[in-house]
């Protein structure tokens, strides 16, 4: 199944933030090899050029290093990880608050919503479940 991209944002972009959550929730761990190009363009249903733009964003970002010709792989650095899944979450936060700004909602009402769902939720499985369908 393709993957769903949202209008208002380059395609590259989310596709780069959708190999970042598969890596942050053990998809791919320190080390593995990530699919080709050639592949993740057919299962995302873009041009490889576009898989392409979104490989080489992760690279500079230090998510992904490319050692010989055997393909790219998740680095290993446990610090670089945990610098970019912190930014990565500091990111999603950042426009999950920008959304609910739009509609009206002040910090308290936000903070309140935010304690409701977490104390609802339990462990936050729910969540973490919904991420497959995006990959």
């Amino acid at each position: 199944m393709a993957w769903t991209f949202k209008n208002g944002r380059p395609i590259y972009l989310q596709i780069a933030d959708i190999i970042k959550r598969d890596i942050f929730v053990g998809k791919y761990a320190a080390g593995d090899k990530i699919p080709g190009v050639r592949e993740l363009a057919l299962v995302a249903a873009v041009n490889p050029n576009t898989i392409q733009h979104a490989m080489n964003l992760l690279e500079e970002e230090g998510i992904l290093v490319t050692p010989s010709t055997a393909g790219r792989f998740v680095t290993d650095d446990a610090e670089t990880l945990a610098r970019l899944r912190d930014a990565f979450a500091e990111s999603e936060c950042r426009e999950f608050v920008s959304g609910l700004d739009s509609i009206g909602l002040d910090r308290e009402q936000i903070l309140s919503i935010v304690k409701r769902v977490i104390s609802s939720s339990g462990d936050g499985t729910e969540q973490n479940n919904n991420t497959e369908e995006n990959t």
